[in-house]
């Protein structure tokens, strides 16, 4: 419960910082041209960021806020934040040991969010946000190379994306022989 407490604090700390520098910029008007229209099939976008928490083992085996964070390209530039919580097995693994996923190479994803800073022409667009639907953690035999699948659901936007909902995926690696690095491809649908 501490850790969620901790976790919570610290996105909240992460996104006001972000609101903060996002409102020294120029807002995208919603009659812009710029503005994004929800009648958009699919977006895709290339993520690079780094595991900045390998998460913390509570009550029924459960794995909170395994997180990573970085910057995409493409078609929703911007910043991503990523949260996930996932099964893992204590007993087989060892407490010191929670950053491998757990003792079975594949891991169900039972929860977690996301967030999606969005920014058009170097301008602040507006941001996107919900929660992780499903999903799955595959690591290599010793533990240091994970493919990632995560079903994204969008139940949040803001600005110039206020009201928008869809859903979404994440699909790629993470490499901690890299240091944490976690490379792949956002794609969101709305």
């Amino acid at each position: 419960m501490r850790f969620r407490s901790l976790a919570l604090a610290a996105l909240i700390l992460l996104l006001g910082g972000m609101s903060v520098n996002s409102q020294a910029q120029q807002k995208i008007a919603l009659d812009s041209p710029n503005r994004v229209n929800s009648w958009a099939e699919q977006y895709q976008s290339e993520v690079f960021a780094n595991e900045i928490s390998a998460g913390t083992v509570e009550r029924n085996n459960v794995v909170y806020g395994s997180t990573f964070s970085g910057n995409t390209k493409g078609d929703l530039s911007g910043h991503l934040f990523v949260s996930v919580n996932y099964a893992n097995d204590i007993n087989a693994v060892g407490l010191d040991k929670v950053s491998t996923f757990g003792a079975d190479p594949l891991v169900n994803v039972s929860g977690g969010s996301w967030s999606k800073m969005i920014y058009v022409d170097g301008n602040y667009a507006g941001s996107l946000s919900g929660s992780i639907g499903s999903g799955s953690v595959t690591w290599n035999a010793d533990h240091t190379m994970a493919t990632v699948e995560l079903q994204l659901v969008c139940e949040n936007g803001t600005e110039s994306f206020a009201g928008i909902t869809g859903f979404g995926t994440f699909s790629g690696t993470i490499d901690r022989v890299s240091g944490g690095a976690v490379k792949g491809v956002l794609t969101l649908n709305y």
